[in-house]
């Protein structure tokens, strides 16, 4: 099968190719989708959770404070959590 380049999704050819099967094609396509999202959530909680300990250690704080100070600045500066995490 020939893939689009950019994005991953089959071709007009091969839906034409293959009748009857966009739902199952669609239904590929939603999951692979929802894989990506859910690596990135992997690596991003894992990144979150490191920074944490670094705060943590560094402020001498309970887990659970460390969260809320990250939370804050989050917040205050609007950026996303992943991002004062790194």
């Amino acid at each position: 099968m020939m893939e689009n380049s950019r994005n991953g999704t089959l071709t007009r050819l091969e839906e034409h190719l293959l009748p009857g099967r966009t739902p199952l094609l669609n239904k590929i396509s939603e999951l692979q989708t929802e894989i990506s999202q859910l690596q990135e959530a992997v690596v991003s909680h894992t990144v979150v959770d490191q920074a944490i300990g670094v705060v943590i250690t560094l402020g001498g704080l309970h887990p659970e404070q460390g969260f809320q100070v990250l939370r804050e600045v989050s917040q205050h500066t609007n950026t996303k959590l992943r991002q004062v995490s790194d």
